[in-house]
């Protein structure tokens, strides 16, 4: 049972599942300053872990969206409000955000204190574990190329991996952040060499650029929480991903692109896509359109935000959101 907290513009302000509260993405752009607006969003994520009865410091995963590289005042402001010892693991990457925002920021909370958190060595963010889940702060690392980069990133996994009693076969979801989307292949000859067959995740890769302008990509990936091989279903595998995997009653999809021709749009394009997750729903898997917990869109001209907003607002029943 998905339990909904109403918001505006046909999204939830959060949807709670088992022990886990999924907010919306906050954001405050009638202030002026980066600084101003990361205190803005906390004061009202303060306002709302009151109103739901949720604890600072039970965060358990963080995604920030920056609309500049120049972090300095979303970290100064974020330092002063996370709890030291409660940080989550947390994702930073910077992309077009639309009407004066600088910053959004989505964070996932824990109805729990069976939270087990550990800092990761090399000032690389947090592991944090809660019900048998493994989230990890996206990854970067040093390298001249892409490839340099990527095979960094993943040496580091694999020491993180081995550190704290995971396995690189439990992987449930990846999400791959690039400076430049055109060097997709160049990255996923490395991604497909790396995960073992019979073991690959759902996973989404868009452009975006890691708060650090020399890396030229970030890489978050969550597990199962296990020393062993974890009961995971693998829906319709393929070479680098599968369409979707589902551990412990919750399903991890794999982003969907519009494959229409005659997508004039990218409110054609929005509509494309939602129509394959429906098919993808009710006739190949069974699942239910009700049960959404947590979406993300990724879009390339973010000017354009208004066609999709219109696509989306058409494709959800009222109550669903």
């Amino acid at each position: 049972m998905v339990k909904r907290y109403p918001g505006k513009d046909h999204t939830s302000r959060a949807c709670e599942y088992g022990n886990l509260v999924y907010f919306s993405a906050v954001s405050a752009p009638e202030q002026t300053s980066l600084y101003e607006q990361t205190a803005a969003i906390l004061r009202e994520y303060d306002s709302m872990f009151a109103e739901l009865g949720l604890k600072k410091s039970a965060i358990v995963n963080a995604f920030v969206m920056l609309d500049t590289q120049d972090t300095e005042g979303f970290v100064h402001a974020w330092k002063q409000w996370v709890e030291p010892d409660c940080e989550p693991a947390m994702t930073t990457i910077c992309g077009g955000l639309e009407g004066g925002r600088q910053v959004q920021i989505c964070l996932w909370a824990a109805r729990t204190d069976a939270i087990r958190r550990v800092r990761l060595p090399e000032d690389a963010g947090m592991l944090v574990c809660y019900e048998g889940v493994a989230y990890f702060s996206a990854q970067s690392a040093d390298g001249a190329t892409l490839t340099e980069q990527t095979k960094a990133v993943y040496r580091r996994y694999e020491a993180l991996l081995k550190e704290n009693g995971l396995r690189l076969e439990n992987i449930l979801n990846g999400n791959i952040y690039c400076q430049d989307i055109t060097m997709q292949d160049e990255y996923e000859q490395q991604w497909i060499r790396w995960t073992y067959p019979g073991y690959k995740p759902a996973g989404t890769m868009v452009e975006g650029r890691p708060a650090d302008r020399k890396d030229l990509l970030a890489l978050g990936l969550t597990f199962a929480d296990s020393p062993e091989i974890a009961d995971v279903k693998r829906v319709k595998p393929a070479e680098n991903c599968c369409r979707y995997v589902e551990y412990r009653k919750t399903a991890y999809f794999t982003g969907h692109v519009c494959l229409e021709a005659d997508a004039k749009d990218l409110y054609d394009h929005t509509k494309g896509v939602l129509r394959r997750f429906c098919k993808v729903f009710k006739e190949e898997y069974g699942l239910r359109m009700d049960r959404i917990i947590s979406a993300s869109a990724y879009i390339s001209d973010i000017r354009q935000a208004p066609l999709f907003h219109k696509a989306w607002d058409e494709w959800f029943t009222p109550g669903t959101e």
